[in-house]
C-alpha cells in the first residue's frame, strides 16, 4: 500500500515543525557557548526595558519581567524565527495603558488572551504572508506614532511630574513649578549614555549600563527621586483569565486591535531581522501561531502583552546570535531575576526608565528615511505623515487603514500613467534559448518585468530567495529593462534581496535603472562593493568576462574554448536587447 501524502492544506505546518524540531536540535547541539553568551547579553538589555515598558502602562515591574521571561520561552521554542526574541514591546504600551484605564487589569488579561486566540486564527488562515504588502511609509508612519505616543507618556515621569500630570498634553505652569530637579538630572545622565555609549561600543548592553550609572548616582549624591515598587510575592501562580462581569462586547475590537498591532509589529521585526542575517527566512504564518501562544501565556502568569521585540532582536543578532538558544536563556534569567535578585529592582529610579523609554522612542521615528523619502518620492512623505497623524488622531487600526488607501490611491495614480502591465515574473523566456545555451557556467541573467511597489515585494523575494538556493555563487545580473515603475517599497525590496544575495558572497549587477530607481536605490549601493549598476546586461556581462579573464590570467592563461563561450553569450544577449 503507498504511504499517504500529507494533505496540501496542512503541508505548511508538517514541514514547520520538522524544521523547527530540527532548529530546536542544533540549538542544544552546535555553539553553544556564543549563544548562551549572547542569550545573556539580550537579557542585560531586555531587564531595564520590560520594566520600564511595564511601570510606562501602570504595572509593577515585576510584570514586564514575568512577561517576558514567559512569552520570550514560548517564542523561543516554538517561533517561527531562530533569531526574534519576544517581549514586552514599545508598539503595544499605548493600547496596552488604554485598556488598563477603561477596564482595568483584569480586562486586560482577558483582551490579551483573547488577542493571542485571534493571532492563532490569523496564522492558521496564512495570514502573515501579507505583511510583506503593507507599505513602507506606513510602516516608518506607524512606528512614528508609536514614538510620540512614547514622548506623550514618559515625558512628566523624566519631570519627576507624573503623579500630577500622565501626559505631556496634561502639562500646565503650575505644574511645571513642582518639576523634580534631581530626576531631570538623573534623566539627562541616562539619555547622555544612551546615546554616547553605542557609538563606542555597539555590542555592550547600553540601558542597563545607564541603569547602573543612575542608581549609582541617586545612591552616591543621596537626593530623593521617585522609585520603582519593590517586586513582591515572587513567582506568579498561573491561572486562566475569566471574564467576569467584564463587558465582552467592549473587549472584542480591544482584542482585534490588539491582535492586529501585535502581529504587524512581529512581522515587521521578523523582515528587520531577515535583513540582517543570513540562513532561512522567517515562517511569518507560524510566528502568528507562536505569537498568539505568547500572549495566552503571558495572560496565563499575569503577564501583559507581547510581541516581538525589535531592539532586543537586533542585540541579539549583533552579540552574535545564530540559534533558539539565545533567546532561551535570556528568558531562563529574568525568571531568576524575579525568583532570586528581586531586592534590587526597588532601587531604580523611574526617570531613569523613562529616559530609556524616550530614547528608543526617538530611535522609533526614521529621520533618515523621512529625508530619504522627502528627496525621491516626495509624496509618500504624505503617506507617512497620513498614517502617524490617522494613529494619534484615532487608533491604530484605522491610521495604518487609512495609511494604506492612501498609498493605494498614489499607487493608482501611477498605474494610469503606463501603456500596460505585466505580473513580475524570473524568465529568460523562449526566445533567449540560445542565449542561455551559451551561457558561462555559474553566470545568470534574471529579467524582471512589471512594476516593482509594495504589492510586489513578496513575489520579488521568493524569485531572488529561488535565485539564491538553486545557483551557485556566480555573478548575478538583474535586468530592470521591463520594470515601468518603482516606488521606494519595491526599492527596499530589491535592496534587501540584493544585500541578501551579496551575503551569501555573490556579486550582483543591476541593469537598465531609471534616474530615479537610481536615487531610491542609492543607498544600498552605497554600503558594498559588490552591488554594481551597468546600463545593459551585455554591457555588465562584458564587465564581469573582463573580471574573471584577468583573474584566470593570474593563474593561467584562458583556453580558446572559454572565450569563445563568453563571446558567444554576450553576442546573444546583445542580439536579444537590438531585437
Amino acid at each position: 500500500m503507498p504511504p499517504s501524502k500529507t494533505p496540501p492544506a496542512l503541508a505548511y505546518w508538517h514541514d514547520a515543525s520538522l524544521l523547527t524540531v530540527r532548529s530546536l536540535r542544533e540549538a542544544f547541539s552546535t555553539r553553544l557557548m556564543p549563544n548562551v553568551a549572547s542569550g545573556v547579553t539580550v537579557a542585560l538589555v531586555a531587564l531595564p526595558l520590560n520594566m520600564a515598558l511595564a511601570i510606562a502602562c501602570g504595572l509593577p515591574a515585576s510584570v514586564g519581567l514575568v512577561t517576558g521571561a514567559i512569552a520570550g520561552l514560548i517564542g523561543a521554542v516554538v517561533g517561527g524565527s531562530r533569531m526574534q526574541i519576544t517581549g514586552p514591546e514599545v508598539a503595544l504600551a499605548p493600547i496596552t495603558l488604554e485598556i488598563i484605564l477603561q477596564h482595568g487589569f483584569q480586562g486586560l488579561l482577558f483582551v490579551t488572551m483573547l488577542a493571542g486566540l485571534f493571532q492563532i486564527a490569523l496564522g492558521l488562515m496564512r495570514i502573515g504572508r501579507l505583511v510583506h504588502a503593507i507599505p513602507v511609509p506606513v510602516i516608518g508612519g506607524f512606528l512614528a506614532a508609536v514614538g510620540i505616543m512614547v514622548f506623550d507618556s514618559q515625558l512628566p515621569v523624566l519631570l519627576g511630574v507624573s503623579g500630577q500630570a500622565r501626559l505631556v498634553t496634561e502639562l500646565d505652569l503650575e505644574i511645571m513649578g513642582g518639576l523634580s530637579w534631581p530626576a531631570v538630572a538623573v534623566g539627562v545622565a541616562v539619555i547622555a549614555i544612551m546615546v554616547g555609549l553605542p557609538r563606542l561600543s555597539r555590542r555592550a548592553p547600553t540601558p542597563l549600563i545607564a541603569l547602573a550609572v543612575a542608581m549609582a548616582l541617586v545612591a552616591g549624591l543621596g537626593v530623593s527621586v521617585p522609585m520603582v515598587s519593590p517586586i513582591e510575592g515572587g513567582w506568579p501562580t498561573p491561572a486562566v483569565p475569566s471574564l467576569g462581569t467584564l463587558p465582552l462586547a467592549e473587549l472584542v475590537p480591544e482584542a482585534i486591535a490588539l491582535a492586529l498591532i501585535a502581529s504587524i509589529d512581529s512581522l515587521l521585526c521578523a523582515v528587520s531581522v531577515d535583513a540582517r542575517t543570513s540562513g532561512p527566512r522567517t515562517r511569518t504564518d507560524q510566528e502568528l501561531v507562536a505569537q498568539g501562544l505568547a500572549n495566552i501565556g503571558s495572560a496565563c502568569f499575569g503577564g501583559m502583552p507581547v510581541a516581538a521585540a525589535v531592539v532586543r532582536s537586533a542585540a541579539a543578532v549583533e552579540a552574535g546570535a545564530t540559534t533558539r538558544l539565545a533567546a532561551i536563556v535570556q528568558s531562563v534569567i529574568l525568571a531568576l531575576v524575579v525568583v532570586a535578585f528581586s531586592a534590587f529592582v526597588g532601587h531604580i529610579p523611574l526617570a531613569a526608565l523613562a529616559s530609556i523609554l524616550l530614547v528608543i522612542g526617538w530611535r522609533l521615528i526614521d529621520w533618515a528615511q523621512l529625508r530619504h523619502l522627502w528627496k525621491t518620492a516626495r509624496f509618500e512623505v504624505a503617506v507617512f505623515g497620513t498614517t502617524a497623524a490617522g494613529i494619534l488622531l484615532t487608533d491604530f487600526v484605522m491610521g495604518v487603514a487609512v495609511g494604506v488607501v492612501v498609498a493605494l490611491a498614489d499607487f493608482a495614480h501611477r498605474q494610469r500613467e503606463l501603456v500596460s502591465t505585466r505580473q513580475l515574473v524570473w524568465s529568460h523566456g523562449d526566445d533567449d534559448a540560445r542565449a542561455i545555451a551559451s551561457m558561462p557556467s555559474g553566470v545568470r541573467v534574471v529579467r524582471l518585468e512589471g512594476p516593482l511597489f509594495f504589492g510586489s515585494q513578496a513575489k520579488l523575494d521568493a524569485l531572488l530567495d529561488e535565485v539564491e538556493c538553486s545557483h551557485g555563487h556566480g555573478p548575478v545580473v538583474i535586468d530592470l529593462a521591463a520594470v515601468p515603475t518603482l516606488d521606494c517599497s519595491g526599492a527596499s525590496a530589491l535592496a534587501r534581496a540584493s544585500e541578501r544575495l551579496v551575503r551569501s558572497d555573490i556579486d550582483v549587477w543591476l541593469c537598465s535603472l531609471t534616474p530615479e530607481a537610481q536615487r531610491l536605490l542609492e543607498p544600498a549601493i552605497a554600503s558594498t562593493d559588490r552591488l554594481r549598476l551597468s546600463d545593459s546586461p551585455s554591457a555588465a556581462l562584458r564587465a564581469i568576462a573582463r573580471r574573471t579573464d584577468a583573474r584566470a590570467s593570474a593563474v593561467t592563461t584562458a583556453s580558446d574554448h572559454s572565450d569563445g563561450r563568453w563571446r558567444s553569450f554576450i553576442a546573444a544577449v546583445e542580439a536579444k536587447e537590438a531585437g
